[in-house]
């Protein structure tokens, strides 16, 4: 009867050890599941996060750009704006050509490109065209810019364009 006994205790402790067994994979696998989970949400946070960022950044570009158009609009309207307009092309015409001279050895020129002044009366002879030409279906408008001379200009356009031809 001893002997019946002592089995039936090595019976219930090996169902028991069994038991603990299971529910100890069970707490391990229920804990790996919420850890996923869990790393799962704090990913999709994370970029939500980061494209909300993205997005307010892209915002404020395009915020600071519209002011400085403006605020560039606002200044060549005033006095002497067209000078000042004229200035910087003709910076930006030079610094274009020194920093093309720096990084490559084949360079494409104007037909004359020590005439600063001609280069920079072509680029404000197509400004000066493009800001007094309508946008297509838009009402007429009337620029308050200098008296500048846009038909000679782009007379001094074709001349150069003819020059490049022949060459």
């Amino acid at each position: 009867m001893q002997m019946q006994v002592e089995a039936e205790r090595r019976k219930r402790a090996t169902v028991l050890e069994s038991e603990g067994t299971r529910e100890s994979a069970i707490n391990v696998a229920e804990g790996k599941k919420q850890a996923h989970i869990l790393a799962s949400e704090a990913e999709k946070a994370e970029q939500i996060s980061q494209a909300a960022g993205e997005a307010s950044a892209v915002l404020a570009k395009a915020k600071a750009k519209a002011e400085a158009i403006r605020i560039l609009a606002a200044a060549l309207t005033q006095h002497n704006g067209d000078a000042a307009a004229s200035l910087t092309v003709a910076e930006q015409y030079v610094s274009a050509f020194s920093k093309l001279a720096k990084d490559s050895n084949t360079i494409l020129l104007p037909s004359n490109p020590g005439d600063v002044t001609s280069m920079v009366a072509q680029a404000m002879g197509v400004y000066g065209a493009l800001t007094k030409a309508p946008a297509p279906g838009a009402p007429h408008s009337v620029s308050s810019g200098s008296s500048r001379d846009v038909h000679s200009t782009d007379a001094s356009l074709d001349e150069e364009l003819d020059r490049v031809k022949l060459n």
